[in-house]
């Protein structure tokens, strides 16, 4: 639509253009008239306004920024809920809507005018024929300041959004300090997920009924005991002890690879066991002395012994290191690259200049030796041309 109506306008005006230029003493209605006037007047408001915007630019950022810091400040109900950012952006943009106002509603109005008229339907004067709406003006009005104001501007969004490359290189920038953060999060809940945990006495009351491999390439054995712990006296409780059962995970000590290659032949026949009555060490979660919470007994060692979680930062923050070091070598030469540029610029408007110099005294001097010859030929033209020079120079003879 509005491409529409920029070529109609601009058709407009070059019929326009061309009937002046053809038939100067046509009649003209009023309306065509007071459009023209429009135009001019709001040109001439236009370049007035760009004029004293120049030289008042700094003046008009000072007193917005004041208002929209003492907006903040004064903001009341749900307005201090929304972040500073959004409320900055809306003040500013509310403050620019008002700046440009007069040349919004230059813009409508021109607009309405020209949609007022059908210059493509001319009359005997050239003068184009009045077109009625069914909408009133102010509707249209709205209409268009909606348009302007509002719509148009999504279509520059796009242009706001990054490449896909930035993104790219964004998140591949991010990816390093995302896996550290992420290693140094597991690390700290697994050392407080162990820190849960209290030591506690346990005895062997039921060996496993089979034992498991487990581990590819370290090779384990696993075994679920039934333990018997004993619990201190509360305030609430006498001492006394409960049963659970626990997985223990030891090293195989002696493997049996069996008569073929296979994993399924591989058997562990030396490693670490307790039997009935043996001492078993125990950590049980320090909320659930009494066993009825039902969190989970661990022998041997507590949930975590924190190796995974080491060997993830480190290798982490290896990664990282190496990216920076990789960044910085990068921005180095890409900074290298941009003096280079710049000293090579520089170097050539010096030899440009020293150039141009050194052309300007060689046209001087060409300028200077041209004359030089010119005033000698027309002495020597002058000197022939005198007939006493020539008459003295006779009587010598």
């Amino acid at each position: 639509g509005r491409s529409t109506r920029g070529t109609r306008r601009g058709r407009g005006a070059s019929r326009r253009q061309m009937r002046r230029s053809m038939s100067p003493s046509r009649k003209s209605s009023p309306a065509s008239s007071r459009s023209r006037s429009t135009v001019r007047s709001g040109r001439r408001r236009t370049k007035s306004g760009a004029k004293s915007a120049t030289s008042e630019a700094e003046d008009e950022e000072a007193a917005m920024e004041a208002a929209i810091k003492a907006a903040l400040e004064d903001a009341k109900g749900l307005a201090k809920l929304a972040p500073k950012r959004l409320r900055r952006w809306w003040l500013r943009r509310q403050a620019r809507l008002l700046r440009n106002a007069d040349i919004i509603a230059d813009m409508i109005e021109m607009i309405l005018e020209e949609e007022d008229f059908d210059w493509d339907d001319l009359d005997e004067n050239d003068n184009p024929r009045r077109v009625y709406h069914f909408t009133p003006d102010w509707l249209r009005w709205k209409y268009y300041y909606v348009l302007l104001v509002y719509w148009d501007p999504l279509f520059e969004i796009p242009q706001y959004i990054p490449s896909c490359f930035r993104i790219f290189r964004c998140l591949l920038g991010l990816t390093p300090v995302a896996a550290v953060a992420a290693s140094a999060g597991w690390l700290i809940h697994s050392y407080w997920r162990n820190s849960q945990y209290t030591v506690g006495a346990c005895i062997v009351e039921s060996l496993p009924s089979r034992y498991e491999n487990a581990g590819n390439m370290d090779p384990r054995v696993r075994g679920t005991y039934i333990v018997r712990r004993s619990y201190p006296p509360t305030p609430m409780r006498p001492e006394g002890f409960i049963t659970q059962s626990c997985s223990v995970d030891v090293r195989c000590d002696k493997t049996d690879y069996g008569a073929t290659s296979a994993k399924e032949d591989d058997r562990c026949v030396a490693f670490q066991a307790w039997n009935w009555g043996d001492q078993l060490d125990c950590f049980f979660h320090k909320d659930d002395i009494f066993g009825e919470l039902g969190e989970r007994l661990y022998c041997l060692q507590r949930p975590s012994d924190l190796e995974k979680e080491q060997i993830t930062v480190i290798l982490s923050s290896i990664i990282l290191v190496m990216f920076i070091v990789a960044a910085i070598i990068i921005d180095w030469r890409q900074r290298g690259r941009i003096e280079k540029d710049a000293l090579d610029e520089e170097q050539k408007a010096i030899e440009d200049e020293e150039l141009a110099e050194a052309k300007k005294a060689r046209e001087e001097r060409e300028t200077a030796e041209a004359a030089h010859h010119a005033a000698r030929s027309e002495a020597h033209q002058a000197h022939h041309d005198d007939p006493l020079a020539r008459s003295s120079i006779v009587s010598t003879a």
